[in-house]
């Protein structure tokens, strides 16, 4: 009895913790939106407005640190489109999937500029940042072709942009990484889950002294 005792305390103890983690509205999962995210089957906080579907730890970043005087480019829409948008000044954000475009330009600010590319390699895609002819404090780079679309968002930065990339846990995005790293941006990286998910996510910001969000 005793034996199993021990084997089973470690298992009750964590069913335990899993329910105080998910019907407890003061903890974590229900405070950041995790549990309205996974109901909803989007990304939203715990009022059912938009979040970006990336780590909590970079959402409240953010929020701390975007201003509405700033000009952000996005590759890849969604309601992480209508989240910045109620941040910065203007968002202009690139989408490869027609029917999907088609849902976000339904619900889109007024102060997003939505566009529509096919996706390709090392072609048109990576190359709409450049093609607005505007400069920006912020390009976030959630959508195809990262490596090039890293490497094609530098030219259009401001002399305080920074580059934001999703998922940059993937290892077929180090090219990008290296190439951001050689080129004098340092590297702030953020791990946590996202609204709904399970797993360990990274986010990482690519900056430069002097830039605007003050690293």
């Amino acid at each position: 009895m005793r034996s199993f005792v021990k084997r089973a305390a470690p298992r009750l103890l964590q069913y335990r913790a899993v329910g105080q983690l998910v019907t407890n509205e003061a903890y974590f999962l229900h405070t950041t939106g995790w549990v309205k995210s996974l109901v909803e089957q989007m990304p939203v906080d715990p009022q059912g407005n938009p979040l970006p579907w990336m780590n909590f730890a970079v959402i409240a970043f953010f929020r701390e640190r975007l201003r509405t005087h700033m000009h952000l480019f996005e590759y890849g829409s969604g309601s992480s489109t209508r989240f910045f948008a109620e941040l910065v000044a203007s968002v202009t954000s690139v989408e490869y999937d027609e029917e999907w475009y088609q849902r976000v330009s339904a619900t889109r600010p007024a102060n997003v500029t939505l566009l529509l590319n096919a996706a390709n390699v090392d072609g048109t895609y990576c190359r709409v940042v450049a093609q607005s002819n505007r400069r920006y404090d912020v390009v976030v780079v959630d959508g195809r072709d990262r490596v090039n679309c890293m490497k094609q968002s530098v030219g259009s930065l401001t002399d305080g942009g920074v580059i934001v990339l999703d998922d940059s846990m993937r290892e077929r995005y180090a090219e990008g990484a290296a190439f951001l790293k050689a080129s004098g941006f340092r590297a702030l990286r953020f791990d946590g889950l996202k609204p709904g998910g399970f797993g360990t996510d990274s986010t990482t910001v690519f900056y430069r002294p002097g830039n605007c969000l003050d690293l």
